[in-house]
């Protein structure tokens, strides 16, 4: 049995390609290239189940962000900016909000842990 993680891929730059031979390389992790638009990505990802989705955001995709964090929360994404060497981890996390007691609450959790400026 192969127990190797899954890595998706989304685009098609050379940025995408390096990455795509480096992972290779390694060998301990399957790798898999998605291209097409975004309905054909988030249904290949369905049935993919990836434990990480690779993307560059100067390549167009940013638009694809948030239909990611909706179908598929659980996968964590990094988000490739070529132009300024940064990654960012998206991750994702649902709450229930069904009173504005619920909303308050969670603002209030999610802004107490930020320093004030």
């Amino acid at each position: 049995m192969d127990t190797r993680k899954v890595v998706v891929l989304f685009g098609d730059s050379l940025f995408i390609d390096t990455i795509e031979l480096g992972l290779q390389r390694r060998g301990d992790v399957g790798v898999v290239r998605v291209l097409g638009s975004e309905y054909n990505a988030l249904d290949c990802l369905s049935a993919l189940s990836p434990d990480l989705i690779i993307f560059e955001t100067n390549e167009g995709n940013a638009h694809i962000v948030l239909p990611l964090l909706q179908r598929h929360h659980d996968i964590p994404l990094l988000c490739l900016d070529v132009t300024c060497s940064k990654v960012v981890a998206v991750s994702c996390r649902h709450f229930s909000a069904t009173s504005c007691d619920d909303l308050d609450r969670l603002i209030h959790q999610h802004t107490a842990s930020r320093p004030v400026s």
